[in-house]
Parts: C-alpha cells; structure tokens; sequence
C-alpha cells in the first residue's frame, strides 16, 4: 500500500484529486511495513485514499500473501481478511511455536497449511503476528476462518515485498526531484 499511499500524499501536496470510476476497488497488497520499517496506519491510510481517489471506504481492499504460499487472503467490504478454504493457518505460541497453539482468538505468530503446494511441505510459520477467529459468518455472508494482521514479531527481519519495492524505487530515482 505505500505506493497508492505515496501517490495520494503527492496528490495532496499539489492539491489534487483523481476520481476512479464509482465501481472501482482499490487494491494493495506487500504489507504495511512503511519505508524504513515505519507503519502506516490504515484507517488514515483508507480515509486518504478515499478522499483522493472518491472511492467509498468499503472499496478500499488488501490482500495478505506470502511468497512461500500460494494463498492469497482476500478482504472482504468489512475489511476481514478470509482464509481460502485450501489453506489452514493456526496462531502459535511466541515460546514453544513448533509445539503449542493458542486458543483462537489469542495473539501469537501466524503459521499456515497450504494444501495446494506439491513441491515442498508447505506448512509455514511467519514472523508475522495475528489472530485468527474461529470458523463462523462474516458480516459478508463469508464462512471459515479470518486472519487479522497485527505486526512482525519482535526480532524477526522486517522484510516485504513493499520494502524490497521500496529500495527499488528509491535507487531508481537517486538524485531526481
């Protein structure tokens, strides 16, 4: 997100607005982690975005992948981010993760079964941190689990695909103004 976001700020700047079409949806998805590891908080980050782009708040969407899976976690107009039905993810316990899950509900770090990966085992534990609810219905009309991003973990290596697009960027456009 911090492209659009980095966009709507230039926007701003120069006091102008780009109305999407009233059916469009935007989209981000790289995480949330900021330049230099900062993070941009989402309700400015949607309210902006609506503003600039005259997009209603509910059209604003993000997705939460890995590169290490081939789950995309879709969100919903409620900003409830649902788990396909071929993956599982369980919230481990920051001490002993290979050994105990939390009871749902619980903060602990996000780990995953993706059912559809055949080249390699593909359970995962992340250094992200989140919950996951229990299966239910959503607001949408959505069933099964919902994972709800809340940071990196103490200590892990803050790395993403914004990040590694934003060093991309900024060796890019060195020295141009």
């Amino acid at each position: 997100p911090y492209l659009i976001f980095d966009l709507v700020q230039y926007l701003q700047k120069k006091g102008k607005k780009l109305p999407l079409d009233p059916d469009s949806i935007v989209l981000s998805i790289g995480g949330w982690k900021r330049k230099a590891g900062d993070i941009c908080e989402r309700d400015l980050y949607n309210k902006m975005v609506s503003e600039t782009f005259d997009v209603p708040y509910e059209r604003i969407r993000d997705y939460y992948a890995m590169a290490e899976s081939n789950l995309f976690i879709t969100e919903c107009q409620y900003q409830k981010k649902h788990i396909p039905p071929w993956g599982y993810f369980s919230i481990r316990s920051f001490e002993e993760p290979r050994k105990v899950a939390v009871p749902v509900g619980e903060e602990g770090l996000v780990s995953y079964y993706d059912t559809i990966n055949t080249t390699y085992p593909g359970f995962v534990i992340s250094g992200d941190v989140g919950v996951v609810s229990s299966d239910g219905v959503c607001e949408c009309g959505r069933y099964g689990q919902i994972l709800e991003f809340k940071r990196r973990a103490t200590g892990a290596e803050i790395r993403s695909c914004a990040l590694h697009m934003d060093h991309f960027v900024q060796t890019q456009t060195a020295g141009v103004s």
